[in-house]
């Protein structure tokens, strides 16, 4: 939360459980590494993942600045501590973010804003200096994105090969042709909801393509058929269970 927020020091939540999520990932990938580690020497062991550990882990090269130069950050808005322009900015509309992370992509950036002077502007000639300079560029680009829609300008920047995306809200996402192509909002029956959209998954096999199949299970919907894999309890095991109010299946 202390770099995350507004350049006047607002700082505010990150917009989703990143702690949670990160967390998550870091001891499927503790749990991948101890089954690999377990072919290897037949010994299983505990795997051990915090909150904390994998937020520092995960936000590695801010603490790399911070424990090779001493400066603390803060909150930059959108805006990228060590690259610049690179972060999103207004327009005739709305906001759109761009990426300028090379020389290259700098000059080919001024040339399509028609602000070719400023490749070889002795504020702006390298990025070091247009990070140093950040206070007077950024407003000036603010000034130039303004005369035109965000759509307009993404248009033009692919066209010229600029990274660039307007900024989208989560409806946006979820009806983008994109995500779309990648299967991420796939259509699942469930047996209570109906025709629900649900989350894709994020990683794709050549050989082993994964979907989503299923909707989340209702309670006790596949309680039966875990004692009998489980445990090898029979139907009429479960009949009886069921009957003596132990277990209760869904309906």
């Amino acid at each position: 939360i202390s770099v995350t927020g507004t350049p006047d020091g607002q700082t505010a939540r990150c917009g989703h459980s990143v702690a949670d999520i990160t967390a998550g990932m870091f001891s499927l990938i503790g749990i991948l590494m101890a089954l690999r580690g377990r072919e290897q020497t037949g010994r299983g062991q505990f795997v051990d993942v915090s909150m904390l550990d994998s937020m520092i882990s995960a936000m590695a090269s801010n603490y790399a600045n911070l424990l090779g130069s001493g400066i603390v950050p803060k909150p930059l808005g959108t805006a990228f501590a060590t690259i610049v322009p690179y972060a999103a900015f207004p327009t005739k509309d709305r906001e759109i973010a761009i990426a300028v992370a090379s020389e290259k992509l700098w000059a080919t950036f001024c040339d399509s804003i028609g602000k070719p002077e400023w490749i070889a502007d002795p504020r702006f000639a390298t990025n070091p200096l247009r990070v140093a300079n950040r206070t007077v560029l950024e407003p000036a680009i603010i000034e130039i994105f303004r005369t035109r829609t965000a759509a307009e300008w993404t248009a033009h920047f692919k066209s010229t090969g600029i990274p660039c995306t307007p900024v989208r809200t989560l409806d946006e996402v979820v009806a983008d042709p994109q995500s779309e192509a990648r299967h991420m909002f796939p259509v699942l029956h469930h047996p209570k909801a109906g025709e629900i959209k649900v989350t894709g998954a994020p990683i794709k096999f050549s050989e082993t393509a994964g979907a989503i199949e299923s909707p989340a299970p209702l309670l006790g919907q596949h309680t039966a058929e875990a004692l009998h894999h489980l445990l090898g309890l029979t139907a009429a095991d479960i009949e009886a269970l069921t009957a003596e109010g132990v277990m209760k299946q869904s309906s």
